[in-house]
This record gives C-alpha cells, sequence and structure tokens, in this order.
C-alpha cells in the first residue's frame, strides 16, 4: 500500500536533475488532474514543491459513530504525484518523466520533531500513549500502521491488554460511578479518529444570542396596540454547551488531551447520539503523578451548530 503523510503540517518535493531548467509537478485525486504547476530549477536543476496546502482541502475525515474498518478511505485520500523534467524553462524539450502514489491524512508533526515533511510511523500504533482509558465492561477500537498499511484493531469488553503486529497497548478500566461516561471521538495527530472518555460529571447549558430594535406601533390617531412588542427580536438562536470531567486518572492522559485541543475535528456521544462539536477549552495544565497523584481534567465543548436549524 502507499505511504501515508500528513497535511496539517507542511510536505516537501525536493526534485532535480542536473540537466533540468524546469521542473512540472502534478497532482491527481480521484482520477482528475487538480493541480499542474511549472517552477523553474536552480543553478544545480532542483526545485522544491510544497504540497500540503494544495491537498489539505480534499481530506475530509468523517466519523459516524464507528471507527471505520477502511481507513485509507473513509479517513484518508489516495493521491498521485507525477513530475517530468525539461531541458528548457518554459516546460519544453522532455528529459524524464516519474511519479509517486501516497495516502493524505489530516495528520501534523510538532514544530519539535524538525521534520521537514511528515510522514505516518510505519509499523507503529496509531496512538500517542500505549496507555488507554474505558469504561468497564466496555469494547472500543483503535488504528495500527504495518508495512504502510493501516489496519483496526478490537479490544473487548474485559481485555487491560491488546496487541498486535506493530505492538501493544494497555487497557485501564475506570470503575462504575453515578454518573454516564461520555466519549468523545477526535481526529488525532496522525489523522485518524480515537476515543477518548470522561468518567466525572458532566454539566449541560444552553446558551442563547440575539438582535432587537424598537419600533413604533402606533396608529395615525395616536391608538396602539398594548399586546404588541415595541421592543422586538430577531436572529434569536442558541448553541448547546458541555463541561465534562475526566475523573481522577493517570497522567497517561496528557498527550490525548493535548491533541483534543489541536484537533479540528470532534464528536461527542450523548444520549445515544453522535454530535459534532467544538473544543471551546483554550488551554489545559498538563498534570503529573508526581506532582498530582491521580490527575482530573476538565474541558468545554459546544455544539457544532445551532439549536434553531438555520441550514439553507
Amino acid at each position: 500500500m502507499a505511504q501515508g503523510i500528513g497535511v496539517r503540517s507542511p510536505y516537501f518535493f525536493d526534485l532535480g536533475t542536473a540537466s533540468a531548467l524546469s521542473i512540472k509537478l502534478t497532482i491527481t485525486i480521484d482520477s482528475v488532474l487538480v493541480y499542474s504547476i511549472l517552477k523553474e530549477t536552480d543553478s544545480s536543476g532542483n526545485a522544491g514543491f510544497e504540497v500540503s496546502e494544495l491537498v489539505k482541502d480534499y481530506v475530509n475525515p468523517i466519523y459516524d459513530g464507528t471507527l471505520s474498518n477502511t481507513p485509507r478511505t473513509d479517513y484518508g485520500k489516495p493521491i498521485s504525484f507525477g513530475w517530468t523534467y525539461y531541458s528548457n524553462a518554459d516546460g519544453t524539450g522532455f528529459i524524464s518523466a516519474s511519479g509517486v502514489s501516497l495516502d493524505a491524512y489530516d495528520a501534523y508533526a510538532y514544530f519539535s520533531d524538525e521534520d521537514a515533511s511528515y510522514t505516518l510511523p510505519n509499523n507503529s500504533i496509531m496512538l500517542s500513549h500505549d496507555v488507554v482509558w474505558a469504561p468497564e465492561n466496555t469494547a472500543g477500537y483503535f488504528y495500527y500502521n504495518y508495512s504502510n498499511t493501516l489496519f483496526r484493531d478490537e479490544y473487548s469488553t474485559t481485555d487491560t491488554s491488546e496487541s498486535n503486529l506493530a505492538g501493544s497497548i494497555t487497557i485501564k478500566r475506570f470503575p462504575c460511578s453515578k454518573y454516564t461516561p461520555i466519549k468523545l471521538v477526535f481526529i488525532n495527530r496522525f489523522g485518524l479518529p480515537q476515543d477518548l472518555w470522561f468518567f466525572a460529571k458532566s454539566i449541560e447549558s444552553n446558551n442563547t444570542r440575539r438582535e432587537s430594535y424598537k419600533s413604533s406601533n402606533i396608529a395615525y390617531n395616536g391608538v396602539f396596540d398594548k399586546h404588541e412588542h415595541q421592543k422586538k427580536s430577531f436572529h434569536v438562536n442558541g448553541t448547546t454547551t458541555y463541561t465534562l470531567n475526566t475523573g481522577f486518572i493517570s497522567e497517561d492522559y496528557n498527550e490525548f488531551m493535548r491533541e483534543l485541543l489541536l484537533s479540528e475535528r470532534v464528536w461527542a456521544h450523548i444520549d445515544g447520539d453522535v454530535r459534532p462539536v467544538i473544543v471551546t477549552s483554550s488551554s489545559i495544565s498538563y498534570k503529573t503523578a508526581l506532582n498530582d497523584q491521580m490527575v482530573d481534567y476538565s474541558v468545554e465543548i459546544e455544539q457544532a451548530n445551532d439549536l434553531i436549524s438555520t441550514m439553507r
């Protein structure tokens, strides 16, 4: 299968051959040529192309309630890149051509990684930590990359660990409590959906917004209807927000919380429904067991839609 690349961070093609005065890069998606870019080379016959900004809009991971068993096409986008070397600066004088097929994901590198281009780690579990938390008697899924092919793995309702060709994870169980756990699913740094549970108290609230104006409803003779509004509202709508708490867990959640705040796509399982949400918390203090023993995180989310439908 094709190698996976992350397009939330830059991805560069550094191309060149000594006799080339220009290079053309083509990008084909779903069998359609979407970009053709011609660049003059430097004195050594080289030119660079940054492609992530061009292809990111074509990567549209959608979660519908179940982690897909075909992540390559449901969360990524297969893309064909081709390049041609020319002996003239205007893109004439064919020398040679080549290309590569890659799978683009909504993945990213950290600045500290110091990678010019980000590729998904091969033969690796697609989680930033090998410990996950789940409620008791609850099964779950996660992904791993083996030989540049993504696979979905599952742990059962009683598993405390799960192994596959790429490695293993530990599953810690949160005991039953008086609160109903809420599951968030977010696109993690590998561009794949990941479960993240909040086990403690959650608070739901509604926020409304409106505009208003004063009107005169008086008749020509000075008579007016006292039941008619003089101050009128319009564009009235609202949103639903939630405050979620993890309960006391281990510091294994730290990196997952960082990725949750950095994620552009998050969904919440609430009242048997899957709802797209936005994480409105903008900062979190990361905790360590040395300083805090068991740790407890709180985040705020907002449904990614108005209470009154305005879809047109």
